[in-house]
Parts: structure tokens; C-alpha cells; sequence
């Protein structure tokens, strides 16, 4: 029996990006996109198709470093996790937001899931611009979800 992975790509307004993002995952992998109410024909492009270095550096090892703290081996807060949804939904993660990467990870901790990180070359965005990194409101709002996130 062959094992099916699902990837959740986040996917508003990034209809741009998403070809090359969901051409780029491997054999097994299946994405599973959310719209969220794109308006610029995200949700088409799987319908189409069969079945930036910005990057906020500081940010993500300060997160990190608390997450290490806290018990996670990790040294990014990386933008994909794999896990089983069961024991992903039984984790109760509350944040809609921007807090969502760093609740999930302290729940697992707390859980005692084995962590296991993965190097990953970071590339160039594939279109569109990031909804943290690429302004000062967005930076601030990640910030803020994230400090609740952690003093809870």
C-alpha cells in the first residue's frame, strides 16, 4: 500500500506562484489548495492541470531559538509540516493567524511528538509578494500573533 501525502499550500491571491509550487512536489504528493477567496484565478489552476527571497531572517531565528528552548529541535520555522491529521487536529491549535507556525510547534512539543527538521533550499518566490515580509503591517501583525502565541 503506497502512502499518500497531502500538502497544503497557502494560497491567497497566489495563483502566480502555485504552478510552480504544486509542479515542484514529488511523486505521492498531492496538494490540496485552500482559496480563500482569491480573486485572481487561484482556484482555476489546479483546473488546469491534473487532479522572494524575502524572507524575515531575524524574526525566524529568534522563533527558533525560543522553540529550541521550549524543546523543539528545530533552527527555522519552516513553512511546511508533515503530520498525521488526526494527531494534527487532536493538537486543538486555536490561532487562525499568523501564530499558527509557532502554536503548532509548541503543541507538538507539549504533545511529545518527535520533531524531525529537514534542510531545505530556499529559492526565489515564484510570484506574488509574502503577506509578512513584504510590508511593515504585515511584519507587525506576524509579530504580534506570534508574541500572544508565546506568553500564553
Amino acid at each position: 500500500m503506497s502512502m499518500r501525502i497531502d500538502v497544503v499550500p497557502p494560497c491567497l491571491s497566489k495563483a502566480d506562484a502555485l504552478l510552480a509550487v504544486v509542479s515542484a512536489l514529488p511523486s505521492g504528493f498531492d496538494a490540496l489548495v485552500v482559496d480563500n477567496g482569491s480573486t485572481d484565478g487561484t482556484d482555476r489552476i489546479l483546473a488546469d492541470r491534473s487532479g522572494q527571497l524575502l524572507y524575515a531572517r531575524a524574526g525566524n531565528a529568534v522563533l527558533a531559538a525560543l522553540l529550541r528552548y521550549r524543546g523543539a529541535p528545530v533552527h527555522d520555522v519552516a513553512p511546511i509540516r508533515v503530520a498525521d491529521r488526526g494527531r494534527l487536529l487532536d493538537l486543538n491549535i486555536t490561532d487562525r493567524a499568523f501564530g499558527y507556525p509557532l502554536e503548532l510547534l509548541l503543541r507538538a512539543v507539549q504533545a511529545g511528538w518527535r520533531i524531525h527538521e529537514i534542510d531545505v533550499p530556499y529559492r526565489a518566490r515564484a510570484g506574488g509578494k509574502s503577506k509578512v515580509s513584504a510590508s511593515v503591517r504585515g511584519t507587525l501583525r506576524a509579530a504580534r500573533d506570534m508574541t500572544k502565541v508565546a506568553c500564553r
